[in-house]
């Protein structure tokens, strides 16, 4: 009977075996689904981050890199717009100079015109020393000078 029992005993114990390790794989494949399912979670997340570093880092360098490429275009902009503005002011200061030139061409002052015209600008200048010389003798006559004053008009009417 011990031959029995020992029988009973070790497929007893066999089937335990079987039975607990069918249990423990059953209990396994449950883990390893929620281990890889975990792992799976922390490797998104670290990989975001990762994604989000690098990119932030890379955006720093293309902001600093696109800074040094827009002054480097203001400063030839406005080297070019210098340039601009020296060629403009050469160009509108030598077609005066022309136009001028040709005006000055232009006047005749040998003519009768312009020896009329000079008549008539020596004849406005001559009102003109007349006036001013009134003026002034009006004023001294009432400060009590005109004796003095009456000289100075007679000299300037000579002219």
């Amino acid at each position: 009977m011990r031959i029995k029992l020992s029988k009973k005993l070790i497929g007893f114990i066999l089937v335990l075996l079987i039975i607990g390790s069918g249990v423990k794989v059953a209990f396994a494949d449950q883990d390893i689904a929620g281990m890889i399912s975990n792992w799976l979670h922390n490797k998104t997340e670290e990989s975001i981050e990762e994604i989000d570093k690098a990119i932030t880092q890379e955006q720093a360098k293309q902001t600093t890199r696109l800074k040094e490429e827009l002054q480097a275009a203001i400063q030839n902009a406005e080297k070019q717009f210098n340039q601009f503005v020296e060629r403009e002011k050469t160009n509108r200061i030598t077609e005066l100079e022309n136009y001028t030139d040709t005006l000055i061409q232009s006047i005749d002052i040998e003519t009768k015109s312009g020896q009329a015209m000079l008549q008539k600008l020596n004849q406005i200048l001559d009102e003109a020393k007349t006036e001013m010389s009134a003026v002034v003798n009006d004023n001294s006559a009432n400060s009590g000078e005109g004796s003095s004053n009456q000289n100075e008009q007679g000299d300037a009417d000579a002219n």
